[in-house]
């Protein structure tokens, strides 16, 4: 997600260690092209560009499971943790894992989408 990261590993051998970060490096690369702004083609751009147009989007359960993962971060840090950063504001998670329309969003922030 456009910032650095060091992973240190320890194993019973070298072939395991190389077999580990290859596995940690393509899930890395899987979650990078999943969710990254940068990328026009990943599922947050799909949510952001919805969001721009006032409409809903339904999101898969990975995507929903970590939406409801920064509400949780955001709550336990008094809002300093927001996921939000300029794109959709995801305050208000519906049970079907669909984003509504910015203008039903309102101001409070009250996921449902518990899977």
């Amino acid at each position: 997600m456009a910032s650095d990261c060091a992973i240190y590993l320890y194993a019973e051998s070298r072939a395991r260690a190389e077999a580990v970060a290859d596995a940690m490096q393509h899930e890395a690369v899987r979650i990078e092209a999943r969710y990254s702004r940068y990328r026009q083609d990943s599922v947050l751009s799909e949510i952001n560009r919805a969001a721009r147009l006032q409409r809903s989007i339904n999101v898969d359960e990975e995507t929903a499971r970590l939406i409801d993962y920064a509400y949780a971060a955001f709550e336990k840090s008094d809002g300093l943790f927001d996921i939000t950063s300029g794109g959709a504001d995801t305050r208000n998670i519906h049970t079907h894992c669909v984003l509504p329309p910015l203008e039903v969003l309102g101001s409070h922030r009250s996921p449902s989408c518990v899977l």
